[in-house]
């Protein structure tokens, strides 16, 4: 129902504005909250690999080549480009901490796809982020206004 509701909630911010508020607020922890971060990333490893899974099987059964999505959504594709380029970085984001970083901002960026898998999978893929930067309504909202 959350995931439902921050989907709906931002259907006027983009994408890729969501994605970026994102990638801020996680570039931006304090130690505390790092630490936080990483210990729910890994606690959330296996679940979020199911729903990745689960992600790219929606995303397949669309039958649509990546570039659809590449052109369909050009700043929220490179938006997710840039979190998966700080994740290889290291000490942008926690370590161990890098995936979920990646693929929360999958979720954002295949959003309608994730919802099609179904409300859990979004959900897993964005818990981490979730349990530090809090629901994403509050942090999309801050970075866009």
């Amino acid at each position: 129902m959350t995931a439902t509701m921050d989907a709906v909630d931002h259907a006027l911010a983009t994408k890729a504005a969501r994605i970026h508020a994102m990638r801020a607020g996680l570039s931006r922890l304090d130690p505390d909250q790092s630490r936080l971060f990483a210990e729910r990333a890994a606690a959330a490893s296996d679940t979020q690999s199911n729903a990745l899974n689960e992600l790219t099987e929606a995303i397949e059964s669309g039958g649509v080549a990546i570039g659809f999505y590449r052109e369909s959504r050009p700043r929220a594709f490179l938006a997710h480009e840039a979190v998966c380029r700080d994740a290889r970085l290291p000490g942008v984001f926690p370590y161990g901490a890098e995936v979920a970083a990646v693929s929360a901002s999958a979720a954002i960026l295949y959003e309608n796809e994730a919802l099609v898998a179904g409300e859990a999978v979004r959900s897993a893929l964005l818990a981490p982020v979730v349990a530090v930067l809090g629901p994403e309504r509050y942090w999309a909202g801050q970075e866009a206004g």
